[in-house]
């Protein structure tokens, strides 16, 4: 259960990249498209938000544990997806 979820985060991951990217690389881009794919980014940010409860309902508490301590010191800073939306999710012109 775990690696198989793991897998579709990481294709959720994809297809939310996969929207950033079509909105960066679109020079006439239309304030109607950047809400459509927003939109369809969140749709799939709020399918991983309720799809924790897969795993949490499908695993007992030891087996996750048993599997995340194997993985150690590995940890979702180390996904190059994430760090991918974390860089997109930044504001570069008001830092502080």
């Amino acid at each position: 259960i775990f690696i198989v979820y793991h897998q579709i985060t990481e294709l959720y991951f994809s297809l939310i990249t996969h929207e950033f990217d079509q909105l960066s690389e679109n020079e006439n881009l239309t304030g109607e498209e950047f809400l459509e794919r927003m939109k369809r980014a969140n749709r799939y940010f709020s399918n991983l938000i309720n799809s924790f409860e897969i795993m949490i309902e499908g695993m007992h508490k030891d087996q996750f544990l048993k599997i995340r301590m194997a993985l150690l010191p590995s940890s979702e800073f180390q996904s190059g997806q994430l760090r991918i939306h974390d860089i997109y999710s930044k504001d570069f012109f008001n830092v502080n």
